[in-house]
């Protein structure tokens, strides 16, 4: 929707990047150095979204999601232009989807975001998120553009510095 309305007056377009999606299947160490060896780290936002499970363990973390975040969050600490949305649903769950374990480590790993600096958001149901989401991501594209703003250098202004090369300007 973003991309559709406002990418052209923005100069900017969101993709969405999932691994199942996005990522070939192949083989590394695990399953999570395959999905991280393909998604890289050519990305300048990270959403992260938890509801009924944590994910399958790696060799270092409870899950790839907990792997995935580590990462992410070590950028937002080190990466001031880069920006870190994190979300918990609160929709129901049917009791034969639960699984106690997967319930209990998203529960520790909301509790632990606070004191790693992380302020996250919790949903209701999927209206709810796609509302907090598209105002998120339109607000996300509005810094963005502020920040290509302000890199810009109009060629033609006396206060511009100048190439040292000669460069060509499309009019």
């Amino acid at each position: 929707e973003l991309n559709k309305g406002w990418s052209g007056q923005l100069g900017l377009r969101i993709e969405l990047i999932r691994w199942e999606t996005c990522v070939l299947p192949g083989v590394g160490d695990e399953p999570q150095s395959v999905i991280e060896a393909s998604i890289g780290d050519d990305y300048d936002a990270f959403i992260g979204m938890l509801w009924k499970r944590f994910g399958t363990p790696t060799k270092e973390y409870g899950s790839g999601t907990a792997q995935e975040f580590d990462k992410a969050l070590s950028r937002a600490h080190n990466e001031p232009n880069f920006r870190m949305m994190v979300y918990f649903s609160e929709a129901s769950v049917s009791p034969s989807e639960i699984d106690p374990l997967q319930l209990s480590q998203i529960i520790a790993f909301r509790q632990s975001l606070g004191e790693r600096g992380v302020l996250w958001l919790t949903y209701k149901d999927r209206n709810d998120f796609k509302q907090l989401l598209r105002l998120h991501l339109a607000k996300l594209a509005q810094e963005w553009k502020g920040r290509l703003d302000k890199n810009l250098v109009n060629p033609f202004s006396e206060h511009s510095p100048q190439p040292e090369s000669k460069t060509a300007f499309p009019i």
